[in-house]
């Protein structure tokens, strides 16, 4: 796989960016320091849980001096990146999986984690490697980290893909059916060939905002009520962070963003599952996508 870029994240523009190119492959797993990833957004954190689509994780920011309150310092030896870091526990944020870029290594034990947990309800330090920071009250500094950390952590959790709106939604067939509409009404409706009307019956692509309009005129709706977030297998493998690094390479060279690089990907890679029948597992049919794009 292509390594993401090498840029460090944006709140710590002082870490050498060499830092960022370690890795550590593996799955995601409780305890590991990851990268974030976003467009332009980059951070870091702990995960502290892992769900099927999503996991819960602890914002880390690399200014140890300004840590306050309930963060806790990690030591640098104790550190993947040889770094001493602040984990700003109470900041657990639920973040989706397509948001993880680059795995460091683990830097938590569970052990360690529930202790940070029982720390903060009860408010006093944890044992182990962590130590609660020296300052006797919050520096005007500290507090400003925090609150850039709570708000750009707070995009991170808001952040889903696939979403529902206009040019990424399907449509909601269930809906439509409610309401007496065959693929047959929809194509009349909107004056499309055969193959792209049975193409957004399928969900294999998302309709215009022209196409949107149109149809909800026609059976008197808001357009909202005709959109869903596509499923699909495909969606599912797209979320791993496998192919994170192969996205962002492919942002840069198509000038692009995630969310646009991200449904070329999937659209593609659903369109060549109905070609081949299934022929072709899930993640042969993403990367045949991906170089394929590369190749252009």
């Amino acid at each position: 796989m292509t390594q993401p870029p090498d840029d460090g994240p944006v709140m710590m523009p002082e870490i050498p960016g060499e830092l960022w190119t370690r890795s550590a492959p593996g799955a995601i797993a409780v305890g590991d320091l990851w990268l974030l990833a976003w467009d332009d957004i980059i951070d870091s954190a702990i995960i502290t849980a892992v769900r099927a689509d999503y996991v819960l994780a602890w914002p880390v920011t690399f200014e140890p001096e300004a840590a306050t309150g309930s963060a806790r310092l990690v030591l640098s030896h104790d550190s993947p990146l040889g770094l001493p870091m602040v984990v700003w526990i109470q900041a657990e944020t639920g973040i989706g999986t397509h948001l993880l870029a680059r795995r460091f290594g683990p830097i938590l034990s569970r052990y360690e984690i529930n202790e940070l947990r029982r720390s903060l309800l009860d408010g006093d330090s944890p044992s182990g490697t962590l130590v609660t920071t020296p300052a006797a009250e919050p520096s005007s500094n500290g507090e400003d980290i925090l609150r850039r950390v709570l708000q750009r952590y707070q995009n991170f959790c808001f952040n889903e893909w696939p979403g529902h709106d206009v040019g990424e939604g399907v449509l909601n067939r269930s809906a439509i059916q409610g309401k007496g509409i065959r693929v047959e009404d929809v194509t009349d409706i909107l004056g499309i060939g055969p193959a792209r009307g049975l193409a957004l019956w399928d969900g294999l692509a998302p309709p215009t905002e022209l196409e949107t309009t149109t149809l909800a005129n026609a059976l008197k709706t808001d357009k909202r009520e005709l959109l869903v977030a596509p499923t699909s297998a495909e969606v599912d493998e797209l979320k791993k962070p496998e192919f994170k690094a192969d996205i962002m390479l492919l942002e840069r060279k198509l000038g692009r963003s995630e969310r646009e690089v991200r449904s070329l990907l999937l659209q593609s890679s659903m369109q060549a599952a109905r070609q081949q029948g299934g022929r072709a597992d899930t993640a042969a049919r993403i990367n045949a996508a991906i170089h394929r794009l590369l190749a252009e």
